[in-house]
């Protein structure tokens, strides 16, 4: 019988946290997580499973260091996009980030796992706008290159059936804050599909589409830069 590790009934949060020790000693370091099939990429200060994607969060940069999430072919059209950006409970207070620190002129409120791509149902649109999912992003970053990267993935999954996402910021000190927020010196996401995997490293800056090969890089490069496991 698996062991849901992470079953969001599981209250309050020192009694989950509890709970993912000890699944984490039982399954040898991994967790019993659809979106997390083929590794747990680091033990980060938080871990949770949500119905659209897998988060580790580092506490000390109030950000996450690496999202996951799986997409399959879409059979229904998606759920309207649901905007409601918040704090994420899960998350202490003292290391979490807030919609208020987004009260400047430059940066958009940028998705992780994006809310396009993960429009089941309500709830797991929902948890896509949760802060600990977001990060500063650069309007001709994040509308451009990223979104186009975004569109490519939900290509791939029409096409291959599936895919499997695993995307986050890159600090590189020193780094500026919003807020509370820090902003991500660069973005990494590896795609894998149909056996095959891409790996992209992409500055944060403006940048267009048509730019994305440019920022194709080996799986090696992003393993040795974010020290997690690919």
């Amino acid at each position: 019988m698996k062991l849901d590790c992470l079953n969001h009934a599981i209250k309050p949060f020192s009694l989950k946290i509890m709970v993912l020790l000890v699944c984490l000693l039982i399954s040898g370091g991994a967790i019993s997580c659809q979106h997390l099939e083929r590794i747990t990429p680091k033990v980060s200060n938080f871990i949770d499973c949500r119905l659209g994607y897998a988060i580790g969060y580092n506490n000390e940069l109030r950000s996450a260091e690496w999202v996951a999430y799986k997409l399959v072919r879409e059979t229904s059209p998606g759920v309207e996009r649901q905007n409601d950006f918040r704090e994420d409970p899960e998350i202490l207070e003292p290391f979490r980030t807030r919609p208020s620190d987004y009260n400047e002129p430059t940066y958009d409120m940028g998705h992780l796992a994006n809310s396009e791509s993960i429009d089941n149902t309500r709830v797991e649109n929902s948890e896509t706008f949760l802060m600990s999912n977001i990060t500063p992003q650069l309007p001709g970053f994040n509308r451009a290159i990223w979104k186009g990267l975004e569109n490519k993935e939900r290509r791939l999954a029409e096409r291959y059936g599936q895919v499997l996402v695993l995307t986050g910021p890159i600090y590189i000190a020193p780094f500026q804050y919003i807020g509370r927020a820090p902003i991500p010196t660069a973005f990494f996401k590896v795609i894998y599909f149909n056996e095959t995997v891409e790996a992209y490293l992409i500055p944060h800056q403006a940048l267009r589409t048509n730019q994305l090969q440019s920022y194709k890089v080996p799986v090696s490069t992003i393993k040795a830069i974010t020290r997690l496991d690919l």
